[in-house]
């Protein structure tokens, strides 16, 4: 059993392996628990995979969560010829830009349509891109694929904290998932990653079911059926059609005695 210590990051790796073959995985891109075939049983689902603009930007998880957020109040977002990404009020002051922006320029606004991963958005020249990565991470980059500006939304570090939280933070130290209750200790096993409260189990990663778990059957050839498996009925089964086999030879071999009995005797 492997319990993690109270305010210790542990950076992307394999951060333990249980006796049966479950890793939990902190990568790049998100929290995940592998089985023994390296099939992925249960993700985090930490790292953003959609950007919207509503009055602010907004990186959303899968669950649709609030990972990262910029601005307020805001009624237009535009991408410039500048390269800069900016955010306005209904007054046209900037609440939010990604650098000081040039006074004038072509500019594409963002709707309040979502964006995908990898779906890049283009300035007007096309000189530079903002691009949601799979990574996670929304960057700014130039005609050269040079990155300009970064949201740094990238995972870096799992911690339990101190207020008894389990988190995924990011290159700012910021919180991207949580777990959605406190405890305090956390471990993680054979039946997964869970969180306590003293002896009370409060959170799982809801691997309970691998408990003792197997692979998957392969077409294999069936192994023997074991002495004293048959079902008690197939047995009496057997029984049955042995004594009606019986009775049957029985009653072929009186046949013929009792033709001879009854066959008249012959004159001398």
């Amino acid at each position: 059993m492997f319990s993690l210590q109270v305010d210790q990051p542990y950076p992307i790796s394999t951060i333990a392996t249980s006796p049966s073959g479950l890793r939990l995985i902190l990568g790049s891109s998100d929290l995940v628990i592998t089985d023994r075939l390296d099939r992925v049983v249960w993700r985090a689902n930490a790292h953003p995979v959609r950007l919207r603009f509503t009055d602010r930007l907004e990186l959303l998880g899968a669950s649709g969560d609030v990972l990262w957020q910029a601005g307020s109040n805001g009624t237009r977002c535009s991408f410039g010829n500048d390269g800069v990404l900016r955010i306005t009020d209904k007054a046209g002051k900037t609440v939010f830009s990604t650098s000081a922006p040039s006074p004038s320029g072509a500019v594409v606004t963002l709707d309040r349509t979502e964006r995908g991963v990898d779906e890049a958005l283009y300035s007007p020249d096309g000189r530079f891109s903002l691009v949601l990565q799979k990574d996670g991470n929304l960057v700014i980059y130039d005609a050269a694929m040079k990155p300009l500006w970064a949201s740094c939304t990238i995972l870096r570090s799992l911690v339990f904290g101190g207020d008894g939280f389990l988190r995924i933070l990011d290159q700012r130290n910021h919180s991207l998932w949580s777990a959605p209750v406190r405890g305090t200790s956390c471990l993680f096993d054979d039946a997964g990653l869970r969180i306590y409260d003293q002896a009370r189990l409060v959170w799982s990663a809801v691997l309970n079911k691998l408990v003792n778990y197997t692979p998957a059957p392969t077409a294999t050839p069936s192994a023997p059926i074991k002495n004293g498996m048959l079902p008690v009925a197939i047995i009496l089964i057997i029984l049955l059609i042995l004594i009606v086999i019986l009775l049957l030879i029985i009653s072929d071999d009186q046949q013929p005695r009792q033709q001879q009995k009854t066959r008249p005797a012959q004159k001398k």
